[in-house]
C-alpha cells in the first residue's frame, strides 16, 4: 500500500452521457457480430465488497476542515485482476465522478485484490456530500460490474485532533481519543513501512514501531481514527519533526 500525496480530483459529468456511448458503439455493429458477441460466454468482472469511508483533514486543534472519502472495493475477475482496467466512484443526484486507473488507484493484496483511493477529493469548496455513490468496475473488453454505499450526514461537532510531540527525548502520542492507528510511510517512494495501533504514550518504547533519529528525515508518520458516532475519521500528518526534535532524541 502506498500513500498518494497527489490527491484525486472530482469531475463533473451528466448521467446519461456517462454510459450511453459504450451503449451506442455496440449498437452500431452488424447484426450478426452483435448476435455473437451477446452470446459470447467470457469472463465479467466482480465487485465481493466495498469499503468506504469520509474522513476529515484538520486545520486546528480540531477536526473542522476538508473533507476527502476513501473508498476501496474488493474485485475480481474470471480472467485475471489483470483485466481490470478501471475503477469510477459516481454520484448521480450531484452529477459527480471520480476515475481511477491502474495509474492513480491504489491497490492492496489483502486476503484479494482490493483497488481505490485514500484520497478523493470534492469539488473545491464543498464537502463529500451524503446520499448514495454507484462504484462501476470496468474491464479491458468493456464489461462492467456495479455497487453502492451510502455517505451519512455530518452530525457534528468538531471531533479532536490525535499528535505526536518530542519531549524529553522521547516521542509522546497525545490523543483524546483512542486507540489511534499510527503509519509510517518511506517519504521518497511512499510505500507504507509500518502500521500499528496504538494507544496514547510513547512511540518506540514496546519496539513495535522503528522511530529514531537515524531513520526519522526519510519518514512520514500519520494518525488516523474513526468515530463510529460521527460516521467521520480524521487523518493528520504528514507529521515531521525539526533537527533540533531529532538531535534530542534519545537512542533506541
Amino acid at each position: 500500500m502506498k500513500f498518494n500525496e497527489k490527491q484525486v480530483a472530482v469531475s463533473n459529468w451528466k448521467a446519461a452521457a456517462f454510459f450511453l456511448a459504450k451503449i451506442k458503439r455496440v449498437s452500431c455493429l452488424p447484426p450478426l457480430l452483435l448476435i455473437l458477441l451477446l452470446s459470447c460466454t467470457a469472463e465479467k468482472p466482480q465487485i465481493l465488497q466495498i469499503q468506504s469511508r469520509v474522513n476529515v483533514v484538520p486545520t486546528g486543534q480540531l477536526a473542522s476542515g476538508g473533507e476527502e472519502l476513501s473508498v476501496f472495493a474488493l474485485v475480481q475477475h474470471g480472467d485475471g485482476f489483470d483485466d481490470i482496467e478501471e475503477l469510477y466512484i459516481a454520484h448521480d443526484e450531484g452529477e459527480l465522478y471520480w476515475r481511477l486507473s491502474r495509474e492513480s488507484w491504489e491497490h492492496h493484496n489483502e486476503n484479494g485484490n482490493w483497488i481505490g483511493s485514500e484520497r478523493l477529493l470534492p469539488p473545491e469548496g464543498e464537502s463529500i456530500t451524503p446520499g448514495r455513490y454507484r462504484v462501476i468496475v470496468v474491464d479491458v473488453g468493456g464489461d462492467e460490474a456495479e455497487s453502492a454505499f451510502f455517505v451519512a450526514p455530518d452530525r457534528g461537532p468538531a471531533l479532536p485532533v490525535p499528535r505526536i510531540v518530542s519531549a524529553e527525548g522521547r516521542l509522546i502520542l497525545e490523543s483524546p481519543v483512542s486507540p489511534v492507528v499510527v503509519a509510517v510511510f518511506d517519504r521518497a517512494g511512499g510505500d507504507m513501512l509500518e502500521r500499528v495501533v496504538r494507544e496514547p504514550g510513547e512511540l518506540g518504547i514496546d519496539g513495535d514501531i522503528s522511530i529514531s533519529a537515524d531513520v526519522l528525515p526519510g519518514r512520514d508518520l500519520f494518525l488516523s481514527y474513526y468515530d463510529v458516532g460521527r460516521e467521520r475519521g480524521v487523518i493528520v500528518g504528514p507529521l515531521r519533526f525539526s533537527v533540533a526534535e531529532l538531535e534530542s532524541l534519545s537512542p533506541r
